[in-house]
């Protein structure tokens, strides 16, 4: 899954899961997703998998694709979204285009 104009992130509570980042889709459905906004959905290639445990922070950046491949007992976490409302300005384009393709996850103790 990417989504078109909006940061995403996670802070892990409680278990674990694997995360999977960058890539590329493959017979993408591009929707309108009611509290993701305009993202599209398809099968991922080319992921990078990393495990999450509690106390990780996961961020994706507009347009870059991720999802969980497995979550082996449960998790727990708290979501936070920053959507660019109106599309992006001129300025805002150029970086959102250097943001594009890098997941970044913060490690806990």
């Amino acid at each position: 899954m990417t989504h078109d104009f909006q940061t995403e992130g996670h802070y892990i509570l409680s278990g674990g899961e694997t995360l999977f980042t960058d890539g590329y889709l493959v017979n993408g459905r591009h929707l309108e997703v009611e509290q993701n906004g305009w993202s599209c959905l398809g099968t991922a290639y080319g992921v990078k998998k990393v495990e999450v445990k509690v106390g990780d922070v996961v961020i994706v950046p507009p347009g870059v694709v991720h999802g969980w491949a497995d979550v082996p007992d449960h998790v727990d976490y708290l979501s936070f979204l920053e959507r660019f409302e109106g599309g992006l300005g001129e300025s805002d384009h150029r970086e959102h285009e250097t943001l594009k393709g890098v997941g970044v996850l913060l490690r806990g103790r």
